[in-house]
């Protein structure tokens, strides 16, 4: 069973990181319109993500994460 089915009832803190790397991209527009090719070269980057949450009882649990 998960961790969640394991914790106790009442008010809860969770946390999150992650981590994304996406590779360089062209793009081209071959419709009626043609714009010229575009090199995007996106920045790696990191989530960070903090929840606060309620479990008043078993399979019901109200929570706010930003």
């Amino acid at each position: 069973m998960s961790p969640v089915a394991y914790s106790l009832d009442g008010l809860y803190v969770s946390g999150n990181i992650g981590f994304s790397e996406i590779n360089d991209m062209n793009l081209t527009d071959r419709g009626m319109f043609s714009v010229p090719q575009k090199d995007i070269e996106p920045d790696t980057g990191m989530a960070l993500a903090v929840a606060i949450g309620y479990r008043p009882f078993d399979m019901l649990r109200l929570e706010g994460e930003i």
